[in-house]
């Protein structure tokens, strides 16, 4: 099943605190603009799935006439994101293999400093029992797989290869 959404959506209100004169007041600083198209890619068996979305959200309320952020891209807001997974089943047995990619996105609202793109891939197996009334799975997952290293926020080092156990059980 192919599935895709294109939609645009438009933000009115940004509602902030600000102080004056030692009086809080609320005040509407920005009008945001999102188009988006969003792909999904599931077949009935589970053995894949592509989500590939791709995003344009751009501020349209010009403050004052030196204001550099009209029509930019929002900060941390990537222009382009997709991810993949890739899912085999045999008996009891699951392993999976996914892959994330961010694209560039920039750390400024002048859009003038970009925080780079990034790849990461993950990786896990799994194994799901029954004993009596008790159903269980044991899973080992390696995230960041091929310890890329990378940053979602400016100056912010993310983990590099990790791995995760997890036991999970129904009484």
């Amino acid at each position: 099943m192919d599935i895709i959404y294109q939609y645009s959506l438009c933000f009115k209100h940004n509602i902030i605190l600000k102080q004056r004169y030692e009086i809080q007041t609320l005040c509407n600083t920005i009008s945001i603009t999102k188009q988006s198209l969003l792909l999904l890619n599931a077949h009935s068996s589970s053995l894949h799935t592509i989500n590939l979305q791709i995003f344009d959200l751009r501020n349209q309320t010009k403050v004052n006439n030196n204001d550099r952020s009209f029509g930019k891209q929002l900060p941390y807001t990537p222009l382009h994101k997709m991810q993949w997974n890739l899912r085999a089943e045999k008996d009891a047995w699951g392993i999976y293999v996914n892959q994330v990619y961010t694209g560039e996105r920039f750390d400024t609202t002048d859009n003038e400093s970009v925080v780079d793109p990034y790849i990461l891939w993950n990786t896990g197996i799994s194994y799901q029992w029954n004993i009596s009334q008790i159903r269980g799975s044991l899973g080992f997952h390696v995230f960041n797989l091929l310890d890329e290293q990378y940053q979602a926020m400016k100056l912010r080092a993310m983990p590099g290869r990790n791995y995760q156990v997890n036991l999970s059980m129904s009484l």
